[in-house]
């Protein structure tokens, strides 16, 4: 996910978000993306309001963007205990960035571990799905993955992510057949979706089917 796109979008109705306002100007300078103010400003809250679980949630991501992945974790951890639990936007999205975390010092079993527990929370979230099944994916798990894919398609029936992921993991099985009819629902959902039509190539050229796979590449 983008850097504020939990943050800036989610909404939740009846739960009270902090206001302070050393909050809000550490929330408007992550925004402008000037860290240190943001740090100096959210930590300042964090003096008045320890427990204050949505503040460690914006250091986490100062401490991701700065790569000081540790502090990150930590951050997050802190959020974690003191976020609400009706607030299950803001919790789900903080084992999302945990996860996120890890991976980007490759510990993915810890990373899918973390996703688990933001589909406990908010089990219809289609993000949640799909970057687990990308972990399992690189896991070489492509029966968890395409689990995984087949959840997003019941949640969301024109979601083309789950059929490019289903087809995907069938080119890696080397089911070319069965992988075109998954990118050929692709290109029938969103005819300038380009990787519909460049993985199709790709498996039309494994048959030795170089017509149809210039086409794709073409197109």
């Amino acid at each position: 996910c983008t850097l504020f796109s939990f943050a800036l979008n989610a909404c939740a109705q009846d739960i009270k978000r902090p206001d302070s306002y050393n909050y809000i100007r550490g929330i408007e300078a992550v925004e402008s993306r000037d860290f240190q103010s943001a740090l100096e400003y959210l930590n300042k809250e964090i003096e008045e309001n320890p427990k204050n679980g949505y503040a460690y949630s914006w250091i986490a991501i100062v401490r991701q963007q700065n790569e000081e992945y540790g502090k990150a974790i930590t951050a997050l951890n802190m959020a974690i205990k003191y976020l609400p639990k009706k607030d299950k936007s803001y919790r789900s999205w903080a084992f999302m960035m945990k996860s996120q975390i890890y991976q980007s010092i490759q510990e993915h079993e810890n990373a899918i571990s973390c996703i688990n527990q933001a589909i406990e929370i908010e089990p219809e979230n289609v993000e949640a799905y799909d970057k687990r099944a990308q972990l399992y994916f690189e896991l070489e798990k492509y029966d968890e993955a395409d689990k995984d894919y087949k959840k997003m398609i019941a949640l969301q029936p024109g979601e083309i992510l789950g059929y490019m992921g289903l087809g995907r993991n069938e080119k890696m099985r080397k089911n070319f057949e069965e992988a075109i009819k998954h990118f050929d629902y692709v290109v029938k959902l969103s005819n300038e979706y380009s990787s519909g039509y460049s993985f199709r190539g790709e498996c039309f050229f494994a048959l030795k089917k170089y017509n149809e796979a210039a086409s794709d590449i073409i197109k």
